[in-house]
């Protein structure tokens, strides 16, 4: 967004216009940006798992990176 408002403008209805005599130092700095590596920093959540849970694998699977599933048992 700054990259874009400090080369264009945003109009009302979100959409953006990049003015002509900046467009190369625009596109310059939008390529720079998307070759920046990022790792973001988080915290793993941790979610019970119970025979009532509703979830597929596909979904599961997705969610491995972020969410430490944690199965309880009876005795527990």
């Amino acid at each position: 967004m700054e990259l874009i408002e400090a080369n264009g403008q945003i109009k009302d209805d979100g959409t953006f216009a990049i003015d002509e005599d900046k467009k190369d130092i625009f596109i310059k700095a939008m390529n720079e940006l998307s070759q920046t590596e990022v790792e973001p920093k988080f915290t793993k959540m941790k979610i019970i798992i119970t025979e009532n849970i509703q979830i597929s694998a596909n979904d599961i699977g997705a969610l491995m990176p972020f969410v430490g599933f944690i199965e309880i048992t009876e005795e527990e």
